[in-house]
């Protein structure tokens, strides 16, 4: 599933809770208040579908049910910083995800086959977003430039030296 993070989404952006309709205002005021919920994005068709079904049983005269169709456009909306880390031993792997380091190298661990025995000499360090580095097809950069127009994330960047 795609994912866009709660500041590329624009105002009055209709989210999905818990299958609960509720705005991007709303969402971000259960975020401030300390929840962590897994919300998505509803498309304007899918909207449009819902506005539809009820405006059809309120014509038949019929109690609207709850409407339980999929939003096949609907994106994970992330909330947390986007963030990189490298990887291994000396040459190591750039990840770029949201989530801690743990989670980064644990979806990293499930990408690529290293031996258990190996694995102890990997190291997770933190890289800042705004490093500039030198990319092989695209001169050098800063990370957050580099990964301005991505959307599915985590995924691996590149490689370090």
């Amino acid at each position: 599933m795609e994912t866009v993070h709660i500041n590329n989404l624009q105002q009055g952006q209709y989210i999905n809770h818990n299958g609960e309709v509720i705005t991007l205002e709303q969402a971000k005021k259960l975020l401030e208040g300390g929840e962590k919920p897994a919300l998505y994005t509803l498309s304007d068709e899918y909207i449009g579908r819902v506005l539809d079904s009820l405006h059809d049983a309120r014509k038949a005269g019929q109690e609207p049910g709850d409407f339980c169709e999929p939003d096949p456009q609907a994106k994970l909306i992330e909330y947390r910083e986007l963030r990189a880390v490298a990887i291994g031993p000396d040459r190591a792997d750039i990840v770029a995800g949201y989530g801690t380091n743990e989670e980064l190298s644990a979806w990293y661990r499930s990408e690529v086959t290293i031996p258990e025995e190996e694995w102890q000499d990997y190291k997770v360090v933190d890289l800042p977003m705004d490093k500039k580095m030198d990319w092989e097809e695209d001169g050098e950069m800063a990370l957050k430039e580099l990964l301005e127009w991505e959307t599915e994330f985590p995924q691996i960047v590149g490689s370090s030296e």
